[in-house]
């Protein structure tokens, strides 16, 4: 073989060798471009891993967070205020009140009618008028006058009266000495005399009696004449020692009580060594001497 065909080989040799290796590098190529690439995927050691928020994000959370907090609060106290309140409810009108009492004792359900917080008047008194089987009739709130009276005068039933809350005067109780039935009388408020008091001379079943008075008039004497009672009770009457003797001569009387009297040291002494039976109240509470003091409940005044 001569140089010139020695060369050639060698050539043809080099040439393949150096084919495989390109080769490689196509197929290299190849499958590089036959696999999709994924730039979101994270590497490897951040897999799983929990994203970090930055203290801006933090801080932006928080503020919102306060501010729905606020809107929130502003709205439950514009609610609160906003909202219309509900009226009380309706006070009954009295006639209504009084007309279904009235049924009830018409019906003979009840013998009593009491008015504890609804005042009434003399006009509208007039249902009662002559009204049979009422027997009780309590008016607390007043506004009852003389002339009112008048119309409680005809009930022929009548055993218990109380008014409240009313200056009746003498001229009422010429009225009321028609209730031939009437025990229990009660007119804390009011303002009466000697005069008045002896209109009450004739009602023979009267046992309690509790008047007011004028604040000048000591009308001891004229209720003296009341022999009859069981329980006194004398408001804004300007008892005197002479007075008290007259009221204790009095041969049932059980309870007496004063408001505002002008009884001396002296003249109590003489009635608890004279009549230490009697129950006495001084001034809504028991005298300090009284001999028959006992606790009373808040109920008993």
């Amino acid at each position: 073989m001569n140089a010139e065909d020695a060369s050639v080989e060698k050539d043809a040799s080099q040439q393949e060798s150096s084919q495989p290796e390109s080769s490689q590098a196509t197929a290299a190529v190849e499958s590089s471009a036959a696999t999709p690439v994924n730039d979101a995927t994270p590497p490897d050691d951040a897999a799983g891993a929990t994203p970090q928020k930055s203290p801006r994000a933090n801080f932006q959370l928080i503020i919102l967070s306060l501010t729905v907090l606020s809107v929130m609060a502003i709205n439950g106290i514009f609610t609160l205020f906003m909202v219309p309140k509900m009226p009380p409810p309706a006070i009954p009108a009295v006639a209504d009140v009084v007309a279904a009492q009235v049924t009830a004792i018409r019906a003979e359900e009840s013998d009593q009618l009491e008015l504890s917080e609804l005042p009434i008047s003399d006009a509208e008194l007039d249902p009662l008028r002559e009204l049979p089987g009422l027997e009780v009739l309590i008016l607390d709130a007043g506004v009852v006058t003389d002339a009112g009276l008048k119309t409680i005068a005809s009930l022929p039933d009548l055993i218990h009266l109380r008014i409240r809350q009313s200056e009746i005067t003498d001229e009422g109780l010429e009225a009321i000495k028609q209730c031939e039935n009437l025990r229990v009388l009660n007119l804390p408020q009011a303002k009466l005399t000697s005069e008045g008091i002896s209109h009450l001379t004739g009602l023979s079943r009267l046992r309690q009696l509790r008047v007011g008075g004028d604040g000048a008039n000591d009308f001891s004497r004229s209720v003296a004449k009341l022999k009859q009672l069981r329980a006194l009770h004398l408001i804004n009457v300007p008892v005197s020692d002479e007075g008290l003797k007259e009221l204790a001569k009095m041969p049932y009387l059980e309870s007496l009580y004063l408001d505002n009297p002008r009884i001396t040291s002296a003249g109590w002494d003489w009635l608890f060594a004279n009549h230490p039976e009697l129950h006495v109240h001084v001034n809504q509470a028991h005298h300090d001497r009284d001999p028959n003091w006992h606790p009373h409940r808040p109920s008993d005044k």
